[in-house]
């Protein structure tokens, strides 16, 4: 049998299809099961044990517009695959495997693409992203409710970047907290002059030794501001092609503040605890990092919020309060409250 999952949405999307994967190659173990992503996501999900065969979709690039997607059906369609899971629902993903003459296409009721599947999941609303994907299993009379963290293979490069920065700047041993400033969407940035505040706090009030402001090459001016910002035992790692790098430092970490963004997705699966600053978002939409010993921060009773499914560029309001509520001490004392007691 040869099964494919087509998932081309955003990194945090990317990273908790992971536990699917696993799922899926344990169920069908003889299965060869190809995964057709975005640059971005084959860089994320690399090296996975449980993927026979990576396909490159670059839709924002090369792969742009319907020539493209006609092209990438007729070479899914030499390759016959048997069945394909949908857990992005967009119309674009539909209609590929559509084209691509896959006789079994899984996904969920609500997709924008669902006139080209063959087999229809409800999507629960009220899970995790991670649990909402297991959905697609349904079909098969299966059930998964114990919510899974993802999973990632650095490879040795990207461990060995890891160790590097951590000799590099004398780290090792040190108990080191990590800062993810980013977001392609604006206003799920917490302000940078916040995350200088709470580094100052965490640096001078408490039992850290190290900061680490971690990012993508796009962050790295920004975290550069942040980590100059909080001064002495601040450091940068946001350079191009680190995500599994990143990773391998994060196994380094005592936990992770970040925002609703995919670095706390990528810290779930190094096993650490996250901080995860919500602003325009909510943590009902599933996409907050999965672990037990997680905190949430967000803005209470504000009853602008969630005020798009992804946050947007500019606050519609023009007064931010989502995030300028948000006190650095505020993250602070439940940070000392539950997290730096231990150390």
């Amino acid at each position: 049998m040869k099964m494919l999952i087509v998932q081309t949405a955003f990194l945090g999307d990317q990273i908790l299809t992971t536990p699917f994967i696993r799922a899926v190659k344990r169920i069908f173990p003889d299965s060869l099961l190809a995964y057709l992503t975005t640059p971005v996501g084959a860089e994320a999900v690399a090296n996975n044990p449980n993927i026979d065969e990576y396909i490159i979709f670059d839709k924002h690039g090369r792969d742009k517009g319907i020539t493209s997607l006609f092209s990438i059906a007729k070479q899914l369609r030499k390759k016959k695959f048997n069945t394909a899971f949908l857990p992005h629902r967009s119309f674009r993903s539909g209609l590929l495997v559509y084209l691509a003459g896959i006789p079994e296409r899984i996904g969920y009721k609500s997709a924008a693409g669902s006139i080209f599947y063959t087999k229809r999941v409800t999507r629960d609303t009220r899970k995790n992203e991670a649990l909402r994907i297991m959905q697609l299993l349904t079909v098969f009379g299966l059930e998964m409710d114990n919510l899974p963290l993802p999973e990632l293979f650095p490879s040795d490069k990207d461990i060995s970047i890891a160790q590097n920065f951590i000799q590099t700047y004398s780290l090792s041993g040190k108990r080191i907290v990590g800062f993810a400033p980013g977001s392609v969407w604006r206003t799920k940035r917490y302000p940078e002059k916040s995350y200088v505040e709470l580094g100052r706090l965490l640096i001078g009030s408490s039992p850290v030794d190290a900061l680490v402001i971690v990012g993508g090459e796009q962050d790295y001016s920004l975290c550069k501001r942040i980590a100059s910002g909080i001064g002495k035992n601040a450091f940068v790692f946001a350079k191009a092609g680190s995500i599994l790098a990143t990773f391998a430092l994060m196994k380094n970490f005592v936990f992770l503040v970040s925002n609703d963004s995919a670095p706390g997705h990528i810290a779930s699966a190094a096993g650490i605890p996250v901080v995860s600053i919500f602003g325009p978002t909510v943590p009902e939409f599933g996409f907050a990092p999965i672990g037990e010993k997680n905190i949430v921060v967000q803005a209470e009773d504000l009853p602008c919020r969630p005020c798009a499914p992804h946050g947007g560029m500019h606050c519609p309001k023009g007064h931010f309060l989502c995030m300028n509520s948000i006190t650095p001490e505020k993250i602070f004392y439940l940070i000392e409250k539950n997290l730096l007691k231990n150390l």
